[in-house]
């Protein structure tokens, strides 16, 4: 409510009081595997759709990091800019794309910025930069959150040192039958677990992670020198 609706419409203020009771919850310093989690927009930010898939994580023993939001409006801005390049629109037209784009990114890094003190090693990385590791397995002219969810994913590895990926679909999302097709190379790429659990409102396919994180987590467990 309060960042909804800040006092006095003090949202930086806000930010950094959220951020301060943030940093003095009690931690417990202790290394967990980390698992990454992609898919489609909605299904993956709402947890009672998604059956608390990063309660699940965390309660498995793993550490979940949730691809935001904002990952979507930035990349249609960026979608946009890249149509309006095809098209050829005037140079009007480009100046005021860029704008909005500049203010995104500015407003973005004030947030960072402000959230430092518990976030400075959870910061996304550029959203050119996914849709370029994406754009290795589909081109960026199908439009859509399958080449956030195919590059994320490669990067939540190769950047974050993610263990493990969990790609959240709803049941028959078509990007999510598509990356579901083309995860399988990306395992053998990447050498870790990726999981695609389906949400219908039945069963429980969060299931799929028991053995996973319990496998993660007695490999973290194991000395060094044993997990070469």
């Amino acid at each position: 409510g309060e960042f909804e609706k800040p006092a006095g419409g003090d949202l930086d203020g806000t930010v950094a009081r959220m951020v301060d009771a943030v940093r003095r919850v009690p931690r417990r310093e202790e290394r967990r595997p980390l698992v990454g989690i992609v898919g489609e927009i909605y299904v993956r930010s709402n947890s009672f759709i998604n059956m608390n898939l990063y309660r699940r994580i965390e309660e498995l023993g793993g550490e979940a990091w949730l691809a935001p939001l904002s990952e979507w409006i930035l990349y249609t801005h960026e979608n946009l800019r890249l149509v309006a390049h095809a098209e050829g629109s005037g140079p009007l037209r480009r100046l005021g794309i860029w704008l909005e784009s500049h203010w995104f990114h500015t407003a973005e890094q004030r947030f960072y910025d402000l959230a430092d003190p518990v976030l400075h090693d959870r910061r996304e990385p550029p959203i050119r930069e996914i849709m370029a590791e994406g754009g290795k397995y589909l081109p960026p002219e199908f439009e859509g959150e399958a080449i956030l969810t195919l590059g994320r994913a490669a990067l939540f590895h190769q950047r974050d040192h993610a263990r493990a990926v969990v790609n959240a679909s709803p049941m028959f999302c078509m990007p999510g039958t598509i990356t579901t097709s083309i995860f399988p190379r990306l395992e053998r790429e990447l050498g870790i677990p990726i999981l695609c659990n389906f949400y219908d409102g039945s069963g429980d396919p969060n299931q799929s992670l028991v053995p996973c994180l319990h496998y993660l987590c007695e490999e973290m467990k194991a000395p060094r020198a044993a997990r070469g």
